[in-house]
């Protein structure tokens, strides 16, 4: 989808989306999604900005905000992009770009689209079967409007809808199904199976994971399969990744 331009911009709300270059897996780790929402949390009141909702993917992340002006934004998003990359270029040992170009930009004219907008965000981690109920992505907005705590400007939000967790329940569940054609086009970037691969290849390398050794060793399996769950990897994609059944991680999983 072409970039809106910044001048056609008069709507205080926006879709945006970030992207790793070449489709990188730059928040393959929760630690790298945390990373990112830190550097959000720490600049949004420099520049007035508001975070409606957010998901943190592998390779790409959804954030939806209201701003007071296109200058503001664009001042925001530039800070906290150039410092996370800093800071991934370092501890990965790289130089060169991180992010895929500038962000992607969609003004919301509509604030019952705002609404639409936030349901498809926080169905994203559902839509690519990391998580079966969108609640149980750790790293979407969602979850804060249902801890009443995080980055989310609950305030904010709150002048648009109820923002007590029964409600958000509730728009969830009657929305979901319908979000993508009660709005406009979206700013969709699906996370390719390379890039996911690439994501899961990387927790593993971190993960210090020695593929000799785990399937002789019980507790060392379990030790990778908690770490690959913690950052949403199914049980299938484990077993495809490790070169063993899934028979052989329920067995250990469950001390069989």
């Amino acid at each position: 989808m072409p970039r809106i331009s910044r001048k056609d911009n008069s709507s205080p709300y926006l879709h945006v989306v970030v992207q790793g270059i070449g489709k990188e897996s730059i928040f393959a780790t929760n630690s790298l999604k945390s990373a990112y929402l830190d550097d959000l949390a720490r600049f949004k009141d420099d520049y007035d900005v508001k975070i409606i909702t957010y998901c943190i993917m592998s390779n790409h992340a959804h954030i939806l905000l209201r701003t007071p002006s296109v200058e503001a934004v664009i001042a925001f998003m530039h800070r906290v992009n150039t410092r996370f990359a800093g800071w991934y270029n370092k501890v990965n040992d790289r130089v060169g770009y991180v992010f895929r170009n500038r962000y992607l930009s969609q003004p919301i004219f509509d604030d019952r689209y705002v609404i639409n907008c936030l349901v498809y965000i926080h169905n994203n981690p559902v839509k690519v079967g990391l998580v079966q109920n969108a609640a149980d992505y750790l790293f979407s907005g969602l979850r804060c409007y249902l801890d009443g705590e995080g980055i989310v400007d609950l305030d904010c939000a709150a002048e648009l809808f109820d923002v007590s967790p029964q409600n958000l329940l509730a728009i969830m569940s009657e929305k979901s199904e319908h979000e993508d054609g009660l709005c406009p086009i979206w700013l969709d970037h699906k996370e390719s199976p390379a890039a996911r691969d690439a994501g899961i290849a990387n927790i593993l390398k971190n993960a210090r994971c020695n593929l000799s050794v785990i399937k002789h060793d019980k507790e060392e399996l379990c030790r990778i399969i908690d770490i690959l769950r913690e950052n949403n990897i199914t049980l299938a994609e484990a077993a495809r990744h490790l070169g063993i059944s899934r028979s052989t991680i329920y067995n250990a999983l469950t001390g069989k």
